[in-house]
């Protein structure tokens, strides 16, 4: 085998095994934003609980449930946006099969290609011997001419499908990770904010004031 072949072989080797990885990135991504979404619905299912204890509450521990409640709902907003964002960057890496196919698909011409042209070559090379000047020789020359035309066109169109196979690639790969880290940084920022103003709340809230709030209830008990 020839050093060509040895290299389009590992090449496609590559190929397919960059796709089988990328295939597994695509499952593990999906089943994340699955967790994403059933953490979200979670949240909802405890926003509901707190609405509905704090219905039981008064005074300023009701009004501390309902905003807790209220920044959980808008945290599981932004967990509905991660999950969303995320899911469409890693959809380009369902297309990865078919890359890997394709590129396959045209090494295997060029091999063909190439394997033709050694053929009809060595078949000019045998009918010069027995006479360079024969209709026979020169029509073997001109296919073995036409032979290597081809495998230079392959060449230089597997050469291009290689190459265009890396870039995008890792074009697909950096707009991904950027997209994905930028939603979860958006994520992780506003959820300080928001929660930043509950611990607040929920530290500046006092006993003494709980209880004012239900003198008006156990006077009577007087």
């Amino acid at each position: 085998m020839s050093k060509g072949a040895d290299q389009a072989s590992w090449f496609s080797q590559r190929a397919d095994g960059i796709s089988r990885q990328l295939t597994t990135v695509k499952k593990q991504a999906d089943e994340y934003v699955t967790s994403l979404r059933q953490a979200s619905a979670k949240a909802q299912a405890l926003v509901a609980s707190l609405n509905g204890y704090a219905e039981t509450e008064s005074g300023p521990i009701k009004n501390v449930i309902t905003d807790a409640a209220a920044k959980i709902n808008e945290l599981s907003r932004l967990h509905d946006s991660v999950a969303s964002s995320f899911s469409e960057s890693v959809k380009p890496l369902t297309q990865y099969p078919v890359i890997a196919k394709d590129l396959k698909a045209n090494i295997d011409s060029r091999a063909k290609a190439v394997a033709d042209y050694q053929k009809k070559e060595a078949a000019a090379a045998q009918e010069k011997i027995k006479g360079a000047d024969t209709p026979k020789a020169r029509s073997a020359d001109d296919q073995a001419k036409q032979a290597l035309e081809t495998k230079h066109q392959q060449t230089t169109f597997v050469k291009q499908k290689m190459n265009n196979f890396e870039e995008e690639r890792l074009q697909t790969m950096k707009k991904m990770l950027l997209e994905a880290t930028n939603v979860q940084m958006q994520y992780f920022c506003h959820g300080l904010e928001i929660l930043s103003d509950l611990q607040k709340e929920i530290s500046s809230m006092k006993a003494e004031d709980q209880l004012d709030s239900i003198d008006t209830y156990t006077k009577g008990l007087d």
